[in-house]
């Protein structure tokens, strides 16, 4: 469970700069709607952020799942462990 805990901790740090990065996003966007020099490039990158970050989600979700599908499994097998202690008993 303390792997659990740890990866929640992950979460809220990813959750916290995501405030930050669509601030930095939006800036790169107001460049663009200027007509500010280097609008292509702003715009690219812009993009792969987005993309970056949309990745990075993906797989905090990816891990998250796994965690519990392995959370889920161990507390069948302890519950399959008491089962078995209390029969042979």
């Amino acid at each position: 469970m303390g792997v659990c805990l740890s990866f929640q901790a992950i979460e809220d740090e990813l959750n916290s700069r995501r405030a930050h990065l669509e601030d930095v996003l939006q800036v790169g966007r107001d460049l663009i709607d200027a007509g500010n020099f280097g609008s292509e490039q702003i715009s690219s990158r812009i993009k792969d952020i987005d993309e970056q970050w949309k990745g990075l989600m993906g797989l905090a979700n990816y891990r998250r799942q796994r965690l519990q599908d392995s959370l889920n499994f161990y507390q069948v097998c302890c519950l399959l462990r008491r089962f078995s202690q209390k029969g042979s008993v």
